[in-house]
């Protein structure tokens, strides 16, 4: 009798420890299968697309970035927050209430700076990776010359103005 009651109470372990495990692989798939896909599209204020944008969900270490058509794909369930954040534009966060996102990023005029000239265009100053060295309209007026080079010259550092000609009125 002893052995029956303990072979009874082991049989019943076992069925238990197999019905638990079944509820827990039950549990875990209906979990993975609540979180939504969600896809979206990330432009900027004239409705170009923002290659390279950091989509991520907030609090959680699951992100993504943009292709290069602004397109983006990001396993998030119905509810929860999107951070969408671009070098030059204002941080957005966006509710997830479809499958489908839409997401306009405004500029942020903080983040424009200084424009610099450089001789093939011109760029942004913290696009620049080289030295920059900046001279103020003040600055030029300070010293009478015809022209902005000859204004230039011995005003800032590192930068040779010569003249083409001995003569005088000759092109910098």
């Amino acid at each position: 009798m002893k052995h029956e009651l303990a072979y009874e109470r082991t049989r019943y372990y076992a069925v238990w420890k197999r019905l638990s495990l079944f509820a827990f692989f039950i549990a875990a798939a209906l979990m993975t299968f609540a979180q939504g896909r969600v896809v979206g599209k990330v432009q900027n204020e004239t409705g170009g697309p923002v290659s390279g944008a950091s989509v991520s969900v907030k609090g959680t270490n699951t992100g993504t970035t943009t292709d290069n058509s602004g397109n983006f794909s990001i396993n998030a369930n119905p509810g929860t927050v999107l951070v969408i954040s671009y070098v030059g534009y204002l941080t957005q966060e966006v509710n997830v209430t479809g499958a489908e996102l839409s997401v306009q990023l405004a500029v942020d005029a903080r983040s424009m700076g200084e424009v610099i000239v450089v001789g093939y265009g011109s760029q942004r100053r913290r696009d620049v990776t080289g030295a920059v060295i900046s001279v103020n309209e003040a600055t030029l007026k300070e010293v009478p010359a015809p022209n902005v080079l000859n204004q230039l010259k011995g005003r800032a550092a590192g930068v040779s103005i010569v003249s083409n000609g001995a003569t005088p009125g000759s092109q910098a």
